[in-house]
C-alpha cells in the first residue's frame, strides 16, 4: 500500500523512549500511541508489527486525537468527506491484504483507551490481545467498542484479569490516559499512529521503505 506521510519525524533527546513504554526486561524496546477511531492508526498496525518481528517488544499506548466526539458517538455522514476517504482506505487496504469494513460510525473510543491504559500498567501481558481485539472490533466487524457490554466481553476473551476490570469501572483509567497524552506530547507525539523507537518519534503514515530504513538503523544501531 502506497500512502503519503501524515507526520514529521522528529528527534527529542532530553526524554527517553523507554520512558513511555514497559520494558517487560528488554533493554531496548519501542512504544506506539493509537486511537481506535482513527483509520490510520488501524493500517499503521502493519508498521507496528514490522518491528515486532524486528525482535523489539513494543508498548502499546493510548493517545485520545479526539475528545469531542460525543458519548453516543457520530453518524458518518453517507457521501461526506470523510466517507469517501474511508472508501478510498478500503479499496487501498483490500488491495495490500488487509481487511477493512467502513464504518458507520464514528465510536467514542475514552472507555476503551482507559482499559487500555489499565492493561498496560497491571496486565501488560494481555495488551496486545486486547489491542488486537478492539482493533477488529471496530474495522472489520462493526461492533459498537463504546459499548461497556462489548468491552467487557472484548476484555475476557482477551484474558483480562477481573481486578482490572474493577479499577476500570471505577473510573481508574481515566487520569491514566490524560497524563499519558501528556507525555506523549512531550515526546513529539501529535497524531495517531506514532512510535517511539531510541531517540525518534514517528508520527502518521509513511511509506513502508522509509519506515523501515528508519527504525532498522535504530536497531542495527543497538545491537552495535
Amino acid at each position: 500500500m502506497t500512502m503519503d506521510s501524515t507526520g514529521p519525524v522528529n528527534s527529542n533527546d532530553a526524554v527517553d523512549s523507554n520512558d513511555a513504554g514497559d520494558s517487560s526486561g528488554a533493554a531496548f524496546w519501542a512504544t506506539t500511541w493509537t486511537d481506535y477511531l482513527c483509520p490510520w492508526a488501524y493500517l499503521g498496525r502493519r508498521q507496528t508489527q514490522w518491528i515486532r518481528d524486528q525482535g523489539v517488544p513494543v508498548a502499546i499506548r493510548a493517545y485520545e486525537l479526539h475528545p469531542e466526539i460525543p458519548p453516543e458517538g457520530r453518524t458518518i455522514r453517507p457521501g461526506g468527506s470523510y466517507d469517501r476517504l474511508l472508501d478510498q482506505l478500503r479499496a487501498q487496504s483490500l488491495e495490500a491484504g488487509i481487511e477493512f469494513e467502513k464504518p458507520v460510525r464514528t465510536p467514542n473510543t475514552r472507555s476503551s483507551l482507559e482499559l487500555l491504559e489499565l492493561i498496560h500498567r497491571d496486565q501488560p501481558d494481555r495488551s496486545l490481545p486486547f489491542d488486537d481485539a478492539i482493533a477488529a472490533a471496530h474495522w472489520i466487524h462493526g461492533r459498537p467498542i463504546d459499548d461497556s457490554a462489548v468491552l467487557e466481553a472484548i476484555a475476557d476473551d482477551a484474558g483480562v484479569d477481573e481486578q482490572v476490570m474493577k479499577r476500570w469501572k471505577r473510573g481508574e483509567g481515566a487520569p491514566l490516559v490524560d497524563a499519558g497524552r501528556s507525555q506523549a506530547i512531550d515526546l513529539d507525539v501529535a497524531a495517531t499512529p506514532s512510535w517511539r523507537v531510541g531517540e525518534l518519534t514517528i508520527s502518521g503514515i509513511h511509506h513502508d521503505e522509509q519506515f523501515q530504513r528508519w527504525i532498522g538503523r535504530l536497531i542495527k544501531r543497538q545491537s552495535r
